[in-house]
Order: C-alpha cells, then sequence, then structure tokens
C-alpha cells in the first residue's frame, strides 16, 4: 500500500524557519493570477511559493507557502521585497482525476504574476527499485527537491511494495533524494516532466573497506566516516545565475579500535578505479584532528591527493591532530555578532593527476556564540580559500538600516576570500560592508521596476564568471533597490525585456547610483513554409558559437552576454502569425549562428545579428 504523502497539503501552510521572523510590515504583496491552456482564469488552484536559505547547504526555504486560487483565479503571498521567489502551480482535478500544472519560476513582487497551467500533470507513481537487499536500511521516503529547494512537505514515504504516489510537482525537472529510516540519503536522481509511471532504480550496493590513521601512521579509532551525496540541477534562478550544488552528508559509520570500517553505499561505478562520471567522495572527521577526504573520481586520491598504485583495496584517510578552524565576526563601534547563523565554505583541492587538481565546496554550519566566535573543523586539504556565508536575517537586523528594508532584498552575503592567518585564525570584520542604493529608470527616465539585476564582484572570479556567489535582485516598484555588499570592484548588469544597463563600480564606502536601461539590439520576422504561409510554434535554435579576434577590454559583459544570449535565443518562438522577436546583447567579438525547428521542418542556419528591416526565414521540409 502506497501511503500519502507525510504532511497533507493545506489550503495555507506556512514553514518559516526561527530565524527567519520578520515583522509583518516589512512583508510586501506578491500578486497574481493563475489560467488554463486557452487563457481562463483557473480556480481552485494550488499555488506554491518558497525562498531558499542559501546559507544552508541542503538550501531548506527560508519561508514556504501555499494558497489556492478564488473563484477569478487570483492569489496572493506576503513576501519580501526585491527577492526572487519560486512560485508554482497545480490546477485542480478535472472528471478524469487529471490535473494541469505549470513550469516553476522566478518572479518577485514587482510585476502582477500570470501563470499559465496547460501542462499536463497526471497522478504520478513512483516505483523505487533495487530495494530487496537493504530491508535493514528502511522504511524508506522520497524528498522532491523542486529548483534546489528541499521542502519538507513533499517529502513522501515509499510502501513495502517500492511504490510511492508523488505530491504535486511543476513540470520540468525535479531532483529526487531517496532517504532512509535515519533521513540518511542513500541515492538521488534527477528526472525532467515526470509522468503518470516513473522509476528509480538504485545502484549496486557495494562494500568499501576504509581505514583511519593520525598523523604517526597509528590507528585512529572513532573517526566518523560521511560519504558526499552532491547533485546539481537544471535551474533558471533568477534570468542568470545556476543554483549551487546541492551537498548532503551521509553517515556511513564510525571506525573500530583499529580504524577500520566496512561502508555499505550504493555506487553504480567500479570501487578503486578511475571514474568518467560516477564520482565518489567521503570525508573522514575526529574531533582534535583535521578533516580529510578520499575517494573515486577522475582519479583514485586519499587525503586529497591522487593515488598512482594499482591493486587498491581499501580508502585510507589520514587525520593528523589539529586545532579547529576559529574565527569572530565583527562590528563597527564595539557591536557584537551573535549569537548568529552562518555557513563557512572551503574551496578544497583535489588533486586529479599530477598537473592539473578540481576545486570542491565543502560546507560547514556552525552558530557564533554571543560574541560573534565560532568554529569548524580544520581541513587536511589544501584550501583555496574559505568563505563566510551570513544569513539574510543577521544582516537586515545588524547591518540595513530599517528605512531601507522595503527596497532590500532578502538574501545572505558570501564574504570572499578569506585566507587562513595565524594558523587556524579566520576573522571577518562586517564594517568592510557598505550600502549601495540604486535608481533605476527606463528608457523615457521612468522608474523602471520590472527589472532583473545581477551583480558580481571581481573577488569571485576575475573574469566576472556568473555563479551562485553573485547578487541577484529586482527593485521595488519605483526602481529602487538597496543592496549590502563588501567593498570592491563590482559589476552590476540590470534588464528588463528589451532593456539594460552596464555597471561598474569601485565600492568604497556608501554609494548611490541612477542608472537609464537603453534598448538591446533584437532581431524580428515572420517563419514561413515553402508555400510562403506563417509556421507558428517553430524554435529558435543556436546551434553555433564562437569568438571574433580578441574579447572586449571589460571581460564583465562579454561573459554577461555569453551566458545570457544562448538562454534567449533558445526561448524564442513564433507566434500565430509566425511573428517572432528576440533581443540579446551584441558583442563585436562574439557570433551566433541558429535556425528555426518544428515538427518536421527546419531552416536554413543564419547568423544572429540585429535587423531593422523584418527577416522573412523559410522552413523547409526536413525529411
Amino acid at each position: 500500500m502506497c501511503s500519502q504523502y507525510i504532511t497533507p497539503l493545506l489550503a495555507v501552510m506556512s514553514l518559516m524557519t526561527a530565524s527567519a521572523q520578520v515583522l509583518a510590515q516589512e512583508l510586501r504583496p506578491l500578486l497574481g493570477k493563475v489560467v488554463d491552456r486557452d487563457g481562463e482564469p483557473l480556480a481552485g488552484a494550488e499555488v506554491h511559493c518558497a525562498l531558499p536559505n542559501l546559507a544552508d547547504p541542503r538550501h531548506r526555504p527560508v519561508s514556504y507557502d501555499a494558497v489556492t486560487t478564488d473563484a477569478r483565479g487570483r492569489f496572493r503571498f506576503n513576501v519580501y521585497p526585491c527577492t526572487y521567489h519560486l512560485v508554482w502551480a497545480i490546477g485542480p482535478a478535472d472528471k478524469s482525476g487529471q490535473r494541469v500544472c505549470t513550469d516553476s519560476i522566478w518572479t518577485s513582487t514587482a510585476t502582477i504574476l500570470e501563470l499559465r497551467a496547460d501542462k499536463p500533470r497526471p497522478s504520478s507513481k513512483l516505483t523505487v527499485k533495487g530495494l530487496e537487499g537493504l530491508k535493514v536500511l528502511g522504511p524508506f521516503r522520497v524528498q522532491p527537491v523542486i529548483n534546489g529547494i528541499e521542502l519538507p512537505n513533499l517529502l513522501t514515504s515509499i510502501g513495502e511494495d517500492g511504490t510511492c504516489t508523488l505530491p504535486s510537482l511543476p513540470a520540468g525537472q525535479v531532483l529526487f533524494e531517496l532517504l532512509d529510516k535515519d533521513n540518511e540519503p542513500l541515492f538521488a536522481k534527477n528526472i525532467r516532466d515526470v509522468d503518470s509511471e516513473e522509476q528509480i532504480t538504485v545502484p549496486m550496493i557495494q562494500k568499501i573497506s576504509m581505514r583511519t590513521i593520525d598523523g604517526d601512521g597509528k590507528p585512529l579509532a572513532g573517526a566518523t566516516v560521511r560519504q558526499h551525496i552532491t547533485h546539481a540541477y537544471c535551474s533558471d534562478r533568477g534570468f542568470l545565475t545556476s543554483p549551487p550544488k546541492r551537498t548532503r552528508l551521509r553517515l556511513v559509520g564510525q571506525t573500530d579500535a583499529q580504524g577500520q570500517l566496512m561502508a555499505t553505499v550504493a555506487y553504480g561505478g567500479k570501487p578503486f578505479a578511475k571514474q568518467n562520471w560516477n564520482s565518489l567522495m567521503f570525508e573522514a572527521h575526529k574531533p582534535g584532528h583535521a578533516t580529510t577526504h578520499s575517494g573515486f573520481g577522475p582519479s583514485v586520491y586519499m587525503d586529497g591527493k591522487q593515488v598512482e598504485e594499482d591493486d587498491l583495496d581499501e580508502l585510507k584517510f589520514t587525520l593528523p591532530a589539529a586545532e579547529p578552524f576559529s574565527g569572530q565576526i565583527m562590528l563597527d563601534e564595539g557591536r557584537s555578532f551573535g549569537p548568529r547563523e552562518l555557513m563557512v565554505r572551503f574551496k578544497a583541492r583535489i588533486q586529479r593527476d599530477k598537473n592539473s587538481y578540481s576545486i570542491v565546496d565543502l560546507y560547514r554550519s556552525t552558530t557564533t556564540d554571543a560574541n560573534g566566535r565560532f568554529e569548524v573543523p580544520s581541513h587536511q586539504n589544501k584550501i583555496d580559500k574559505i568563505d563566510i556565508v551570513l544569513s539574510g536575517d543577521s544582516l537586515r537586523s545588524d547591518l540595513i538600516p530599517a528605512d531601507l528594508h522595503r527596497r532590500a532584498p532578502y538574501r545572505g552575503v558570501c564574504i570572499h576570500n578569506n585566507r587562513v592567518t595565524d594558523g587556524q585564525k579566520i576573522d571577518c570584520n562586517l564594517d568592510d560592508m557598505h550600502r549601495l542604493e540604486l535608481q533605476f529608470l527606463d528608457d523615457t527616465g521612468g522608474p523602471a521596476y520590472d527589472v532583473d539585476v545581477i551583480a558580481v564582484s571581481r573577488k569571485t572570479n576575475q573574469n566576472y564568471g556568473c555563479d551562485s556567489e553573485c547578487i541577484v535582485a529586482t527593485p521595488d516598484r519605483a526602481g529602487r533597490l538597496a543592496l549590502l555588499a563588501e567593498a570592491g570592484k563590482w559589476m552590476f548588469f540590470a534588464r528588463n525585456k528589451e532593456q539594460m544597463v552596464f555597471l561598474n563600480v569601485n565600492l568604497k564606502g556608501d554609494q548611490k547610483h541612477e542608472l537609464r536601461l537603453t534598448p538591446m539590439p533584437v532581431i524580428f520576422g515572420k517563419a514561413v513554409d515553402e508555400d510562403g504561409k506563417p509556421v507558428s510554434g517553430a524554435q529558435l535554435r543556436w546551434y553555433q558559437s564562437s569568438s571574433r579576434g580578441s574579447r572586449d577590454e571589460d571581460k564583465g559583459p562579454h561573459i554577461i552576454a555569453s551566458a545570457l544570449n544562448t538562454g534567449w535565443i533558445s526561448a524564442t518562438r513564433t507566434g500565430t502569425g509566425g511573428n517572432f522577436r528576440c533581443a540579446f546583447l551584441d558583442l563585436p567579438s562574439r557570433t551566433y549562428k541558429a535556425r528555426f525547428w518544428a515538427s518536421k521542418m527546419q531552416s536554413d542556419g543564419f547568423s544572429v545579428a540585429p535587423n531593422e528591416e523584418a527577416l522573412t526565414i523559410e522552413m523547409k521540409s526536413s525529411k
């Protein structure tokens, strides 16, 4: 028998963490409606709204609510201003029991949202195979992860027959984590567009021998070994940045008096051999000793270093005696920062071969004392840098003036490039954080509020690389945005559907800037068949991207354009009259080639370049 999901879905639910208790006047309304495929209001639809906590390696929500649309398809949430929230909707069941759903999208309070529920959502049965020899670890549950967010109310029990009925899920990709009786993750798999019948097969259960020793090579008893279960997922987070990888640590056991442990893992690769895709990483730790990592990937490595020996039959972990990393978060004027939650992220090296290495993110969550002091385990691996990730509540209460809260996004802050000094000491002075007030105007001089904003620190990447450490936000209805950022060089990029602006800032002290958006280049025209009739629903797909000569002197616009253009091109489709329009960032150093595709039809390839007159793109049979 399949059980229902653990917590029944209520018409209205709220899962606020203790750290996210805010004053009601700080929240703003997020308004919208749900329509069906014909554009008619959809009453009785479940609408979900979540905000992830990026200071949590598991990305559990800061807040989560679900409401039901009224007779006119309308809904309302009270959310943080200037902040992207994840929203999706599931329609009510029709007479046959079928439902429709929307994609999950990132949105804010700046716009009135319309969600189109036009994708079939059948009642989904999930079958998990490969559990027969794992009864001792059960009962099992499945945790769906939506766009990187773990939502506890979606946790679903698996019956003795290995099946369950999944809760209401949006269209698109969903990450499913298989949890054992102790809530430890055993296996994870991405499934795109969940169908009525889905299946997950647990990889082969294997025994891997492990041994822990101290710095003198003697057996080390009582060391805890955990398996890293890290999963990336496709996501449209905001409009540019990819979500951080989700990492969970599975406890596989403790070493005995001889420092030995036989670990049970679900693994589809061959242990003690180089792996192309099936990487497997473990960490070992004992208080008073340095944490170290061993495993299999592009190379076999122990203690973070490649191992050349053949015929290996066990993983070794060397844990020398070491003091933990300690640090203090300090404020100006002698004010204390604490107690507060924070996450410490280590950029650690794993040696792939003699000449190359990979960087892995290692996370440690902790809480400061009343004076802002904290401790986290030290590491045997070579650490390139240490980031301190602070929660949004800590910043709002301690650093952002109350009068700016309605134009400041709820977000944590990553304090970059904290090098270890004094052996094991990490200190951060928040007096280095500055307020940046931005006013966005459109090309007519009026307030621009429907604007996506990204801020990239040069400390994150000298080439302005775009990743989860970037600031992503949106202004309020008056086009105003207040941000808190550390001192240094920043690049800001903002855009709406067809306008954009770049701004480079050397942040030294609090600053105010006015930014006016200007029109982006566009390609537009009509797609027709060989008889000259319009072709609707054709998708523009790029198939080639290349550089011409040297990049722009400022690499920021180049990398922003590279990240955005491919997505915008792929999102372009022809309308009912075959018409299309695509805005993009045109740089002299970059070219794109694309073609239109439809059912059994395609066009010749053409260069994506601004045009002042409408293009006519002929599509031919692809037979």
